[in-house]
């Protein structure tokens, strides 16, 4: 054991150790063009359609931008709008993009010609255009010329085609059943019946294989009957499984085959197993009415009779079955239950698994459960489910946008009258005038070399002291002593000696306060004018972000309505499906339960002679 754990560890070597670490240092570019291809292979296209409109719309790729526009094209194609892809393959063949991705284009092109039944244009496109298929389109490329050449009849060059095609693969033996299929239809039926074998001889695989091999085998008993070669027919449904999807027709057809023999006692036990399962199943009503007929033929009438009055019950049962289920249908109940409580989910998360087997009517609806245009509007539902839950979050935080715009108005509005009030103030000092006045002093000063006027405010005082006790002794005359008189004009000199000694850097400094008053004021004018943008930019953008906020919300609500609509849409779309087969299923059922009837009579008619 130790020896087979080290032949592992070997083995997953080379997977353990990249070359490149994933933790290194490296640069990340176009990350929504890594979301739009994880949504495409999970089959979200809902989600990879939106996330690559808003990637082009908003520039977010700057390097991928052209094959996110070749993703918008399949997209397009997905959801069946053949004329919005053929647009956006045009606009890109115009310019000069990669070739790699002309060809990928000149693939989609020829896909978008063959589902409008233009299988030569198709083919023509791959032919000359198509030189070297990309790695990743190889098997999409192979089986599209597959089908294309199945739908020309070119059935030996479909072979070629179909031979590019892993073999075994799920694609492989489908396309390959549809081409026996074909090639039966058109006649050339050994051919068909090699293909057809070689799929019955596949090996078991999965669920869709098996699937495949049990159609083979049913293709081949339906074509063997209507040969007329009911022995082969009854060979090929021996091997047909009594557990797979097909195992209620491949009993009846097992039946059929012994009855074309005349051998209903062989018939006996396959249409014994087929009554006894569910009436829904089709098969399982065709086979309630041959079983009294295998009686009959056996000479049990009493069985014969039980068995037409098991019919008629059953259909009548189910014929109001129906009834009941259409009524369930058209009231919405039955989508309810089909539905369930869906899980919340992310567009990075998968679709909520469908678990059809919830509902009562499962046996009903399997095939339709299997359809495409089934599955196709039940992805879309849930998709646009998605999306609405996204926009109920985002209305959920509406109302704090509401109240933050409204805190930030509220602001304004007290804000701006404090701001003027001040401005008014500044305004009503006429600080302006008074610089200029000062200017005009300093100037005037400086002209008249007036030393006095630079003196500082002690000097100022002392000069005012000096100049009142001149006038006063100049006033008392003789009175004042001599000494007094002298001490005055000592200090009056030695007080203009100080002030002329610096008068021109005195005269600097008064103009150096000057200009930065000046400054200041300018600045003043600056806020002013901030002030004045503010109150009405602020303003402006308030109510614009007022405007953005309705627009938003009536945006929310619109989309939110559109997305309800659409999931109206995809919910009338599947109980139209139901009731559309359900349409189709009574009358027959009222056939089937008339031929009982008829044929009850008969077999009583017949006991009573």
């Amino acid at each position: 054991m130790r020896r087979v754990l080290a032949l592992l560890l070997l083995a997953l070597w080379p997977a353990a150790a990249p070359a490149s670490a994933l933790h290194a240092a490296h640069r990340v570019e176009d990350p929504a063009y890594g979301q739009i291809l994880y949504d495409y292979f999970q089959q979200q296209y809902f989600a990879a359609l939106t996330t690559t409109l808003v990637a082009l719309d908003s520039n977010a790729l700057p390097t991928q931008r052209d094959r996110a526009r070749v993703m918008l094209g399949v997209l397009y194609l997905a959801y069946d709008m053949p004329q919005d892809a053929e647009e956006v393959f045009g606009a890109l063949l115009t310019e000069d993009i990669d070739p790699s991705l002309s060809t990928r284009i000149w693939i989609h092109l020829a896909e978008l010609y063959y589902r409008r039944a233009q299988p030569e244009q198709a083919l023509a496109l791959l032919d000359q255009r198509v030189t070297q298929v990309p790695d990743d389109l190889r098997e999409n490329y192979h089986a599209l010329r597959t089908r294309i050449l199945m739908r020309l009849g070119r059935y030996d060059d479909t072979l070629d085609a179909l031979a590019q095609l892993d073999t075994g693969s799920r694609l492989n033996a489908y396309l390959k059943y549809n081409l026996a299929v074909s090639r039966i239809n058109a006649g050339q039926g050994e051919a068909g019946l090699l293909s057809l074998r070689e799929l019955t001889a596949l090996p078991p695989g999965d669920a869709e294989i098996n699937a495949i091999k049990d159609r083979a085998l049913l293709a081949l008993g339906v074509h063997h009957l209507r040969q007329g070669e009911p022995e082969q027919a009854a060979y090929y449904m021996g091997f047909a499984r009594l557990d797979g999807p097909y195992a209620e027709l491949s009993l009846l057809l097992h039946a059929r085959a012994a009855l074309d023999q005349d051998a209903p006692a062989r018939a006996l036990g396959s249409l014994q197993q087929l009554v006894a399962r569910p009436m829904q199943y089709e098969p399982v009503q065709e086979g309630a009415l041959l079983l009294p007929g295998v009686y009959e033929d056996l000479g049990d009438y009493s069985a014969a009779e039980q068995g037409y009055r098991n019919a008629i019950e059953g259909y009548t049962a189910h014929y109001r079955y129906l009834g009941t289920l259409a009524e369930q249908i058209r009231a919405g109940g039955w989508f309810a239950e089909l539905l369930g409580e869906v899980p919340w989910s992310t567009a990075m998360d998968p679709l909520p698994p469908l678990v059809p087997e919830r509902v009562e009517s499962f046996v009903s609806f399997r095939a339709l459960f299997a359809s495409h245009a089934f599955h196709a509007a039940w992805r879309n539902y849930h998709e646009l489910l998605r999306q609405r839950r996204l926009l109920t979050r985002w209305r959920a935080a509406l109302p704090a946008m509401e109240q933050l715009l409204a805190a930030h108005e509220t602001r304004h509005q007290e804000r701006v009258p404090q701001a003027h009030a001040l401005l008014a103030e500044v305004d009503a000092a006429r600080l302006e005038q008074q610089l200029q006045h000062l200017f005009e002093r300093l100037d005037a000063a400086v002209q008249d070399n007036d030393w006095r006027a630079f003196g500082d405010e002690k000097e100022t005082r002392l000069l005012a002291a000096l100049t009142e006790a001149r006038a006063l002794a100049e006033k008392w005359g003789d009175r004042v002593r001599p000494n007094v008189r002298e001490k005055l004009a000592f200090y009056e000199g030695l007080l203009a000696w100080d002030l002329q000694d610096d008068q021109v850097p005195r005269q600097w400094q008064h103009r150096k306060l000057l200009n930065e008053a000046q400054r200041l004021l300018q600045d003043t004018d600056a806020l002013r004018g901030r002030v004045a943008r503010a109150a009405t930019d602020d303003s402006g953008r308030l109510a614009q972000w007022r405007s953005a906020l309705t627009d938003l919300t009536r945006a929310v609500d619109e989309l939110d309505a559109r997305g309800e609509q659409l999931m109206q849409r995809q919910q009338v779309a599947i109980e139209a499906l139901a009731l559309e087969w359900i349409a189709r299923e009574r009358p027959r059922l009222n056939g089937l339960a008339a031929q009982a009837w008829m044929a009850l009579s008969d077999v009583q008619a017949r006991a009573a002679r």
